[in-house]
């Protein structure tokens, strides 16, 4: 029987004011520790506004729903808003977020937001990491830049020292451009094979497993008079079971195309950015990426009640965390033992490189990256314009503002030889015209190094 807590009880006797029939009392002088760890699991696992961003990008990878063991607090919330509305919870996950990204069609001239950015950042981190960069500027280029626009700075600095000032050095804002080329998937996609039975019994075992060790820890925490941790475990059993009867279903025209021009697209959080992604290749691939939805609609057969269910359950997840912050005791530790079961477990089973391996295998999408430091943005876009075909310029506007000499730079990469641009030409200032022999030598020479490092992904380009 439970002896009742007197005023000097130690923290540790936990639920109710009793003494847990099994576990120790801890000395008072350890109060602290358990006020700490009570209040530790309320304070770190609460979710962010940015979860409904990655909640987004992991289930469009996953076609299910993408949240692990033990969801965080405000989760079931969000997976409940996202089910009711699944169109426009996506719409706003992807442009409220602070990593809302913007998408410049290089061959269209178009320019809009990242329909599937969470999805798309998920699979351009796995990609790029550990890629190396190319360097691209003046350090790089060597004699070849000193020759040919070296001459102008040289004279200047002479000048300069004829007139006993310092001379001014050019400000360097270096950008980073990783190149991701995305071939076409296989024209004729292997016919499923049907899942072994011994795959399908496995799975169910391992699952029946899972559920029922969940089962023993929620009657051994309540053995043990740790009622808030058994809340959680129950939440933890209903959201597994429950997630089993979501279906999400992929929209008409999945990883299709009727554009028969490759794409290439420039992607960044802003058009003051220091680190670009070129997406270039299959128009199919990168169209479903940044620009069509992946999800049409998440569904179960339980209707309209499942999302209520979802919330009932966010409802007492809530309850019982903030139970176990309130009485501090042997239930803090338990919960923080759960939550940190269910980080190693999300960590290990729902990382997003996992995710991001598991849907390029299932839908035959593969990447080749390049990486490249530029000295500065106007460089970096006269290359791009060097090595795709169409001549469109418009998608560059809102990085590189029309200007006299933005037209002339553009005219001189184009090989253009018309009249007007000569005229125009003669009424540029000297720094203009100094910034127009750098950047249009630079950018010839960075889309020579691009074309001679990059391999198929320069040829690639060089269709779009």
């Amino acid at each position: 029987m439970s002896l009742p807590r007197t005023e000097d009880s130690p923290a540790s006797y936990g639920t109710e004011d009793s003494i847990p029939r099994f576990l120790p009392v801890s000395p008072s002088t350890l109060a602290l520790i358990f006020e700490w760890a009570a209040l530790l699991p309320l304070v770190i696992y609460l979710a962010g506004g940015h979860f409904s961003y990655q909640l987004v990008g992991r289930t469009a990878l996953a076609s299910r729903i993408g949240t692990g063991f033990f969801p965080p607090l405000g989760v079931l919330a969000a997976i409940s808003d996202f089910m009711s509305g699944s169109a426009d919870f996506i719409d706003r996950a992807c442009s409220i977020s602070e990593d809302r990204r913007t998408v410049w069609d290089a061959n269209w001239g178009s320019v809009f937001p990242c329909a599937n950015g969470s999805a798309s950042d998920i699979l351009t981190k796995q990609a790029v990491r550990g890629v190396p960069l190319v360097p691209i500027g003046e350090e790089a280029l060597g004699i070849d830049v000193k020759d040919n626009s070296g001459t102008k700075w040289k004279e200047q600095r002479v000048t300069a020292n004829e007139k006993n000032e310092t001379p001014k050095t050019q400000h360097r804002r270096y950008q980073t451009l990783y190149i991701l080329d995305c071939p076409n998937p296989p024209q004729d996609a292997p016919i499923p094979r049907a899942i072994p039975f011994t795959s399908i019994s496995l799975s169910i075992a391992l699952e029946s497993l899972i559920l029922l060790s969940i089962l023993g820890l929620i009657s051994l925490t309540i053995l043990y008079g740790l009622y808030g941790t058994a809340a959680c475990l129950v939440v933890t059993f209903f959201f597994r079971l429950s997630r089993r009867l979501v279906r999400v279903t992929r929209p008409g025209g999945y990883l299709t195309s009727n554009e028969k021009i490759p794409a290439c697209m420039l992607v960044a959080i802003h058009e003051n950015a220091s680190t670009w992604y070129l997406y270039c290749g299959s128009r199919a691939v990168v169209d479903t990426l940044l620009n069509k939805p992946m999800i049409h609609s998440i569904t179960s057969p339980l209707g309209a009640a499942f999302p209520f269910f979802l919330r009932a359950l966010g409802a007492l997840q809530l309850i019982a965390m903030t139970f176990v912050a309130a009485q501090k005791g042997w239930d803090g530790v338990a919960l923080l033992a759960l939550i940190t079961a269910a980080w190693a477990t999300n960590s290990l089973c729902y990382s997003e490189d996992r995710l991001a391996r598991s849907w390029m295998r299932r839908e035959g999408v593969s990447m080749e990256v390049r990486g490249y430091r530029f000295g500065g943005r106007t460089a970096m876009l006269g290359a791009i314009q060097l090595l795709k075909s169409e001549k469109v310029t418009l998608w560059m506007d809102g990085i590189l503002a029309p200007s006299p000499r933005r037209e002339v730079w553009l005219a001189r990469l184009s090989g253009e030889t018309d009249e007007k641009w000569r005229t125009l030409e003669k009424h540029l200032s000297e720094d203009d015209r100094s910034w127009l022999e750098i950047n249009t030598e630079q950018s010839r020479l960075a889309a020579e190094i691009i074309k001679r490092s990059a391999g198929s992904v320069s040829t690639l380009i060089g269709e779009c």
